[in-house]
């Protein structure tokens, strides 16, 4: 079988545990880091293109995300992670779970 091929968006190296979770996730997989700024949806459409992937996980502007949803029919996978200190008050942030964006919906209200 062959490996699913992950593109990870985000400034971010994956930490060990988000390794081992995509590994429970997907089986054998393979992953593609791009760490830099991404502008639009068509973009990252384009890269995931070029790196032949088929599964997308980003750090990215809620409005990027919906692009990717509406305009592509993409649905990423976002980390779930929650705030903790070190004992110097050092902000870390921890992984909690990986979830698929399958959809966004605005209501919205001029003001």
């Amino acid at each position: 079988m062959t490996p699913t091929r992950v593109l990870w968006v985000s400034r971010h190296d994956p930490t060990p545990l988000q390794y081992r979770e995509l590994n429970r996730i997907f089986g054998d997989y393979r992953i593609v880091l791009h760490k830099r700024p991404v502008e639009s949806a068509k973009e990252v459409v384009n890269l995931m293109e070029e790196h032949m992937t088929t599964e997308l996980v980003v750090v990215l502007p809620i409005q990027l995300i919906e692009d990717l949803n509406s305009l592509f029919k993409i649905q990423p996978i976002r980390a779930h992670m929650h705030r903790t200190t070190d004992n110097e008050g050092a902000v870390l942030f921890e992984h909690d779970y990986f979830y698929r964006v399958k959809k966004i919906v605005f209501e919205t209200e001029i003001l």
